[in-house]
């Protein structure tokens, strides 16, 4: 074959890929819809059950639609595409993190006392360049893209997490869905909460986790508060308010969990 006909068979190839990729992430859709909880948990139980005895089912199909992409077809996509591609596979692939571990009370009770879940190499995305949730998170999501609102888009399995949306992410709404799940997640009383009265904020400990995010992005945590938060957040803030950040409680956002106790420890 000549260098011409190479070059055809390598065009064809990619357009074939590109056409069969799906940027509104509907097998992801299709997920959420049947599993996951109206408090923004996840029915593992059933998940698994059903994944196990389809090996077509949506679940596994969208993971490998996501592994298919090739690093080539991803660069040619805007910032919202590939952003929301990122967001979306971090959510999905840490789902089936849980269900290959499932039952289990914490993500963090999948590794060893000394390993992280977030490092363990079990899938592989843009021709290899990442194999595990930390680098999605810190190496793309948080290092090329300097977007802090990622924070409650990102699901990491657990209770104090930021709740796992209900619809995808996706190139033409991710800004607003963004926005939204920010708001949401400053607003949650079960995962940020105000005392106007004594100017205290208990906000989450992702906000200490990641405050360079905060001031890169809005200039401080307060200010980042002060723009997302509730009325009473702002208040607090107007009397130079207190910040505190409360324990991040690790247990398993399944449908099968008690409530989160705000004050559970690490």
């Amino acid at each position: 074959m000549g260098k011409l006909g190479v070059g055809l068979a390598l065009a064809l190839s990619l357009t074939s890929t590109v056409l069969a990729f799906d940027s509104s992430h509907n097998l992801w859709k299709q997920v959420l819809d049947k599993y996951r909880t109206q408090a923004g948990g996840v029915a593992y139980g059933p998940l698994k059950a059903d994944t196990e005895k389809d090996s077509a089912h949506p679940l596994s199909a969208y993971l490998k639609s996501l592994s298919e992409v090739s690093y080539q077809m991803f660069s040619s996509w805007d910032r919202n595409a590939q952003m929301a591609f990122l967001i979306n596979a971090y959510n999905a692939f840490t789902v089936r993190w849980i269900v290959d571990h499932y039952p289990v009370s914490s993500i963090k009770k999948t590794v060893g006392w000394f390993a992280s879940p977030w490092k363990q190499e079990f899938f592989s995305l843009l021709e290899g360049k990442i194999t595990h949730l930390d680098a999605i998170e810190h190496d793309w999501l948080r290092k090329k893209y300097e977007d802090a609102r990622i924070h409650a888009a990102v699901n990491c399995a657990s209770i104090s997490c930021p709740i796992l949306q209900a619809t995808p992410f996706t190139a033409k709404n991710l800004d607003a869905q963004l926005e939204g799940a920010f708001r949401a997640f400053l607003q949650d009383p079960s995962r940020n909460r105000y005392e106007p009265d004594s100017g205290v904020l208990n906000v989450s400990k992702i906000f200490d986790w990641f405050e360079s995010d905060f001031e890169k992005s809005y200039g401080s945590v307060k200010n980042t508060i002060e723009r997302f938060g509730p009325p009473g957040a702002q208040r607090a803030l107007n009397k130079k308010g207190t910040l505190r950040y409360l324990d991040y409680d690790w247990g398993l956002n399944d449908s099968a969990a008690p409530p989160a106790a705000l004050s559970r420890k690490r």
